[in-house]
């Protein structure tokens, strides 16, 4: 996780989120030489496939392109979505090549309390 993720995500994908909510997962792993170069963490639940997190290398973004390609075409009735993507995402020209549109924007909005 901390070597693919460059850019900190939204809480929802933040590390101790996933490491909580993931337990239902599947995990699909793209491993050249012995070593991870991408992974996707996703829940398939009736026809959605839900994209829980996608991350790869800086030079990898092909490794994640073909996971998701398999996805895909091992799912091809199933609909899918990845939720909170941060626009500076390195991953998103990935989706976007896949044909993967952005249906909503969000903004993740913060307060510092002082005493």
């Amino acid at each position: 996780y901390d070597a693919f993720h460059q850019i900190a995500n939204p809480w929802q994908r933040a590390k101790p989120s996933l490491q909580v909510s993931t337990k239902d997962a599947v995990n699909w792993l793209a491993i050249e030489d012995g070593e991870v170069r991408a992974y996707l963490m996703v829940r398939i639940i009736g026809d959605q496939i839900i994209i829980i997190d996608a991350a790869c290398a800086l030079t990898q973004l092909d490794a994640l392109h073909a996971l998701l390609a398999n996805l895909h075409r091992t799912n091809p009735q199933h609909t899918a979505r990845f939720v909170n993507a941060p626009d500076n995402d390195p991953s998103l020209p990935v989706f976007e090549r896949l044909g993967y549109k952005e249906t909503m924007a969000q903004y993740e909005m913060a307060i510092t309390l002082s005493a």
